[in-house]
């Protein structure tokens, strides 16, 4: 093997840095203003300090929270019924 490759598993995944709350509020912002799926115009208007990927990521886990939380309260409905 060439010094120039490197071997799987010399590379460290970097691990991401957590959103602000301002950064959350501007993402907020920004899904108002273009809706879900424009992640590149959010990034690029709203939360300059993360790149679309970022942005589409995130709203993914909001996204899959939102719902776990909504199942959640439905089963406790249902559970005290």
């Amino acid at each position: 093997m060439s010094d120039s490759k490197t071997r799987h598993g010399d590379n460290k995944r970097k691990k991401g840095t957590p959103w602000t709350e301002e950064e959350h509020r501007l993402f907020l912002a920004g899904l108002k203003e273009y809706k879900k799926g424009d992640w590149r115009s959010i990034s690029r208007y709203f939360v300059v300090t993360r790149t679309h990927t970022q942005v589409a990521s995130h709203a993914q886990k909001k996204y899959f929270n939102h719902q776990k939380e909504k199942k959640n309260k439905e089963r406790e409905k249902i559970k005290y019924s």
